[in-house]
């Protein structure tokens, strides 16, 4: 994947590529490809390489743009948890993560490719015991402030579901029940049933590296194979940073 004569046209596969996922999103469709985490482990293979080889410049100049786009809403999508003390964020491994070690990399909302960076909904994890993982356009959608049923043979059931659709009752809070029946969450005091806010609380986690580490592979390349600047690469970046930004609409 991503291999070309040129790296014009490296780029201009990419971008297509990128293109096609953000307009699928836009459509409610998925994609079949896994663009986002195949780039960051081509990236990351061509640094064992000879970077000075012909063949190795072209793929990484022709990467270089959408790799910027991808790395620069990884950034973005993390800068606000930084500092949270509550969420690991250097890479350790799943376990380290509170992530279940049988994690399909899909997300729950659109069934499409959870990359580097992803979220998980604190509110099924501490009430539920389960795992709800989306994406960066499904957050930037907002799309978990919907109820999901998280498990099918017990539909019928409060604790079965991702509640992203509060009420918030103010009967519910302070008391041990509310008219829904179901106890209160222990984190937020509010129902677990019909108002509780953790589910609205989203955690980032990361796949393959933390955010720091992408950084280093961006700085890395662009002093490598940025001199001369490839032609067009500031219009790829600055396409796909406006198509993107319909899916916040």
């Amino acid at each position: 994947m991503f291999r070309g004569r040129t790296d014009h046209g490296i780029n201009r596969e990419v971008a297509s590529i990128f293109e096609c996922v953000i307009w699928n999103k836009l459509e409610s469709r998925n994609s079949l490809g896994i663009p986002e985490t195949t780039l960051l482990h081509t990236a990351l293979r061509s640094f064992s390489r000879n970077l000075r080889k012909p063949e190795n410049s072209s793929l990484l100049r022709g990467i270089l743009p959408s790799l910027k786009f991808l790395i620069s809403r990884h950034s973005k999508a993390v800068k606000n948890y930084r500092s949270c003390t509550t969420t690991p964020f250097l890479w350790r491994g799943l376990e380290s993560q509170d992530l279940s070690p049988h994690i399909e990399f899909t997300c729950a909302l659109c069934s499409g490719e959870l990359s580097n960076v992803f979220f998980q909904c604190m509110g099924c994890k501490i009430n539920l015991k389960a795992d709800f993982y989306i994406c960066l356009d499904c957050k930037d959608m907002k799309k978990y402030t919907k109820n999901v049923c998280l498990s099918v043979k017990q539909s019928a059931s409060y604790g079965t579901h991702h509640l992203g659709s509060i009420r918030k009752s103010k009967k519910a809070k302070g008391f041990k029940k509310c008219e829904c029946g179901v106890a209160v969450c222990k984190q937020c005091r509010f129902c677990s049933a019909c108002s509780c806010t953790c589910h609205r609380t989203l955690l980032p986690r990361y796949r393959i590296m933390d955010i720091e580490s992408e950084e280093k592979i961006i700085r890395r390349l662009i002093e490598e194979v940025s001199n001369p600047i490839m032609k067009y690469s500031y219009e790829t970046v600055n396409r796909l940073e406006s198509i993107s930004k319909k899916l916040k609409m």
